[in-house]
């Protein structure tokens, strides 16, 4: 069969037309199949970017096992661009049944939010109801697929139409059911929610706790069938002592989960009191159940935790943890004899859930807040990947502490991290009861709590919490004893407990206040925000204890940085914070400003603010003011709440004399710095004396430092020099692309045919329309052109990924595993590849251009651009930037143009002029210059030109019409005698050129 190809076969064809046949011959010519010439899907639309291409592949992958391949089914040899059309290829001719619905092929793609209409082979218009497939939902792992097309109703046998209408009692069985939504049963906060400035605890909250109750523990060790196992339930004890403390309106700030968030409510003592009591009988009951529990554990499981660890079902590992602790504990032991690889993967999978929910709450899965993170799906391999990647990286900033003998001791922040998934584990397995009691807790640490939000189970505690229940508390001991116990022998893991029980014994550093680790997704890492105090954690006798903290730096080179004072007698502890400087004995005074969250509480705190300062003061306000100031430019969408305090506010800010220096720069742009980027509440307000006279940029900026925020910064500055951006300028590597140089070529002769076709034509138009169209192509081809080598090492790591993806889904397959190596040698040789290819391309310029006596070798140095910052006017320097600008301008306008209103030359000067040259052209050389201009001129001064040369402002250099000089010539004779014959001057790009400023001697300030 193969010797076949590309036989040509006639075959017989008859038709038929009426009642006359005919027969004719037709030929075809016999080729291999290919595997692409199967079903095949069309999207006319296109896809947005590689990243919406590698979605769908991966989408389609799991959806449909015949799926093949996608490509855009039309590229330019000569530009390179690609069209819409984006077709998707199946194996073999048959429709998939999953691209079938009710028998239907499916017409369109709900993808990304979009619905993307699609075309299969043989497709045909049924009638305006489309049958749609909602990958959205399969790539978020959902299975159930609804059609939007409806069932097929019954037919029934055709009645006689009444004579009038009539009422029937069939009902429609598409019809549509009415559900009403439930109304919401409103219920009032059970607990007053914490008010920011106000002490999380009152003063004698904690030593009333510790008068009633005293948190304790015993160990209760329970053995069937060979599983040991031991639960640490706590034993409450009430101190037989006077009471000295009523709990009379005594509270403690406590967290509570609420919808995926963390609100801090004040809980009465009395509730916590009651929380210790009820916890007191459940362990009770938790003593007598103990052995059933742990006998039904090792009988039967109720879920197979090393199946859960290895296909990354985090969320469902935190229920199972919550509800089942005992067998969860017994497989956790289990796990970490038998497969130890496992074991450390739950304790990592662990430390990025409680990081990640630290980040962005327990509101979405624990699946989409990785994708979300990192940009793909969790998998085994990506998980040992991160850490690998993490314990090399210096963006988390180790614990550094010394001994009494001066010896340095440091410890990884990331062995910490560990160190704490893993206790909290262990506390939410061998002593549940304890680990769920937020009242248990507090008592036993001695201080308020923090705890990070979760998805499902339990909720789990911050880092500085964890690390205060294991270093504080009898339960720690516990726990430290479990750890020893099962790393006996592990020297890695000894090493860090040491360095950790050292670190903590040496007091050096406060390891309550280390901060919460999140990921930054600015910065595409994770950070433990610098500025971050946890107070929760603090010892409860501290009274200044606030929920935030606000905070001046200043950097010693700051005007007046030994003058700074911090005026305490105005501070609001938490919220507003000034200092005072001076500047050449001028009072300048700088606010920090951190405005209430809740709207009723914004009027009487800024009502509050001071306002008595001295009259020739300087006034300098930032912070987060929670609030839009300006509603229609800073927020997305209005609400109630957002004027609440503006106000007072406003006269506040009036009353100091300080303008919005961003808004003023910006006087229409919208840009919001808060969170979710939904509205601008971060402010920088400087005086308008400064505003005016210091030549201030204001810009908004990622943060650097942890913060979900925009950081904001205003710089001022007496000599500001402002660069206009450069004029578009045509890239000489594309000159030197055969295909680019055939396309130009091309072109060009098609637009000279256009206008000798029609010489009635606008020529000028025609050009100047021709020159707008190839300019915009070529930066695409310009950007094409940046990534083409980037394209195959694209292809190669999606085949890559393809191979991978069908090796996890068939299990250890030979074949597929050699696909994978194969898969990665190619990508692998391409990045080398690559990567030399670059470094050669650098080495030939150096040797040849740098290493001879080129041009590039004699080219002279680069100059340096000096501002002209002030201009002298009737003997007076102004260094107002509009007035440099405009004194300059007019000034070299009075000298390269002629006024409108000039008079007429003078015919007798001119004449006088003329007459006094000594020299005259001859008869030939007269006639010479008198000839009208040829293409064949024009032609001969393109080839003598310099190709990077540019003519003007337009940034067609000359090595562009050098590509087809003769075509090029012919083009701008015909432009040329157009222009000139219908408006007499040519077109405004050509009249147009750079003029650049040389400064040779004298006082920069005078024009000329």
């Amino acid at each position: 069969l193969r010797q076949l190809q590309g036989t040509t076969l006639k075959l017989r064809v008859t038709t038929t037309s009426g009642k006359i046949k005919t027969a004719t011959m037709m030929s075809f010519q016999m080729s291999l199949p290919h595997a692409l010439d199967g079903f095949y899907m069309d999207i006319p639309a296109g896809l947005q970017g590689l990243f919406e291409e590698r979605l769908l592949f991966e989408t389609l992958h799991h959806l449909e096992p015949r799926f093949l391949w996608g490509l855009y089914t039309s590229v330019s040899a000569t530009t390179g661009l690609a069209g819409s059309r984006y077709r998707i290829h199946f194996l073999g001719s048959e429709i998939p049944s999953t691209m079938l619905l009710d028998g239907r092929m499916v017409e369109e793609f709900v993808f990304r939010g979009r619905c993307l209409r699609v075309y299969g082979r043989g497709w045909f218009f049924r009638d305006k109801r489309l049958a749609r497939l909602d990958l959205d939902s399969i790539a978020a792992g959902t299975t159930h697929v609804t059609p939007t097309t409806p069932p097929a109703s019954t037919t029934t046998a055709t009645q006689a139409t009444p004579a009038k209408r009539q009422k029937t009692t069939t009902k429609d069985p598409n019809a549509w059911t009415d559900v009403r939504r439930k109304p919401m049963s409103v219920h009032p906060a059970p607990y007053r929610v914490h008010t920011p400035g106000r002490s999380w605890t009152s003063p004698n909250a904690f030593a009333a706790l510790h008068e009633r109750w005293n948190v304790g523990h015993a160990v209760h060790r329970a053995n069937h069938d060979g599983v040991s196992f031991e639960s640490i339930i706590p034993e409450l004890h009430q101190p037989d002592n006077d009471l000295a403390h009523p709990t009379a309106d005594e509270y403690v700030t406590c967290p509570k989960p609420t919808k995926g968030t963390v609100s801090h409510v004040e809980v009465p003592l009395d509730d916590l009191l009651a929380e210790l009591q009820l916890l007191e009988a459940q362990s009770s009951a938790a003593i007598q159940h103990h052995e059933s529990h742990v006998a039904d554990a090792v009988r039967g499981s109720e879920f197979d935790l090393a199946t859960m660890v290895n296909s990354g079902r985090v969320d469902s590992i935190c229920t199972m943890m919550a509800r089942h602790p005992v067998d969860f504990g017994v497989q956790l032991h289990r796990l970490f004899t038998a497969d130890r690889p496992t074991f450390e993967l739950l304790i990592r999978q662990r430390l990025l859930h409680r990081w990640l929910r630290a980040t962005w709450g327990g509101s979405a899965s624990f699946d989409k807040l990785y994708t979300k993170s990192f940009g793909h799906k969790m998998t085994r391999e990506s998980v040992v990947e991160l850490f690998r990647a993490l314990q090399h990286s210096d963006t988390l900033a180790p614990i550094v502490s010394e001994t009494e003998a001066g010896d340095e001791l440091t410890l990884s922040r990331l062995d910490l991290e560990l160190v704490l998934a893993l206790a909290e584990v262990l506390a939410a397995a061998h002593s549940p009861l304890y680990f769920a009691s937020d009242a248990a807790v507090m008592v036993s640490t001695g201080c308020t709590i923090e705890i990070i939000p979760a998805h499902r189970g339990l909720r789990s505690l911050s880092a500085p919490t964890m690390l205060a229940v294991l270093m504080s508390t009898h339960l720690g001991e516990e726990l430290w004893r479990i750890m020893e116990t099962m790393f006996d022998g592990d020297d890695d893991m000894n090493r860090v407990m040491a360095h950790l029980y050292d670190i903590h014994e040496s007091g050096f550093v406060s390891l309550p206040h280390i901060g919460i680790t999140r990921w930054d997704q600015e910065l595409g890492r994770f950070v433990v925000p610098t500025d971050e105090v946890d107070d929760t954690a603090t010892p409860v006798d501290d009274s200044t204890m606030t929920q935030v903290v606000n905070r001046h730096f200043f950097h010693k080179s700051l005007p007046g940085y030994s003058t700074l004072v911090h005026v305490s007698n105005h501070d609001i502890p938490g919220r507003y914070l000034v200092v005072r400087a001076l500047w050449s004995d001028l009072p300048v005074y700088i606010h920090n400003v951190y405005a209430p969250v809740e709207p009723l509480l914004r009027g009487d705190f800024f009502a509050s603010l001071p306002r008595d300062f001295e009259p020739n003061s300087l006034h300098v306000v930032g912070g987060d003011f929670n609030m839009p100031l300006l509603s229609s430019l800073d927020a997305t969408t209005l609400h109630s709440s957002q004027g609440s305090g503006r106000t007072d506010c406003v006269e506040w800010l009036t009353a100091l004399g300080v303008v919005d220096v961003w808004r003023q720069l910006n006087p229409s742009t919208r840009l919001f710095s808060g969170p979710g980027r939904v509205n601008r509440l971060d402010y920088l307000f400087l005086d308008s004396a400064m505003a005016s006279h210091l030549n201030p940029v204001a810009t908004y900026d990622p943060n650097g430092y942890g913060g979900d925020h925009l950081a904001h910064t205003v710089t001022l500055s007496q000599s500001l020099c402002t660069t206009t951006k450069g004029y578009w300028r045509l890239p000489r590597e594309l000159l030197s692309d055969p295909n680019i140089q055939r396309a130009i070529t091309m072109e060009a002769t098609t637009l000279l045919g256009k206008m000798r076709a029609d010489e009635t034509l606008n020529h000028g138009a025609m050009w100047y329309g021709w020159l707008k169209r190839m300019r915009r192509q070529l930066i695409k081809c310009h950007r094409l052109h940046i990534e083409s080598a980037k394209t195959l090492l694209h292809h190669l790591r999606l085949r890559l990924a393809a191979t991978k993806r069908a090796l996890d889904g068939d299990g250890d397959d030979v074949s597929k595993v050699a696909a994978v190596a194969a898969a990665q040698l190619a990508y692998d040789s391409a990045k080398s590849e690559h990567g030399q290819y670059a470094r050669d391309r650098q080495f030939d310029f150096h040797a040849n251009s740098n290493e001879r006596g080129t041009s590039h070798f004699f080219r002279k140095p680069l100059g340096t651009k000096v501002p002209i910052n002030c201009v002298t006017v009737d003997g007076v320097m102004i260094t107002d930037e509009p007035t440099v600008q405009t004194t300059f301008t007019a000034h070299w306008r009075s000298i390269m143009t002629s006024p409108q209103d000039a008079n007429p030359p003078d015919h007798h000067r001119r004449r006088a002029v003329i007459e006094s040259l000594t020299k005259r052209l001859n008869l030939a050389d007269r006639e010479s210059l008198d000839q009208p201009i040829t293409a064949t001129e024009l032609r001969d001064a393109m080839k003598t030109m310099n190709p990077s040369k540019s003519p003007g402002p337009d940034g067609w250099s000359a090595g562009f019409f050098q590509v087809a000089p003769e075509i090029f010539s012919e083009l701008l004779l015909m432009v040329f005698n157009y222009q000139l014959t219908h408006h007499g001057c040519l077109l405004p790009h050509q009249r147009r050129s750079a003029i650049t400023l040389l400064h040779k001697s004298g006082d920069r300030g005078m024009p000329g």
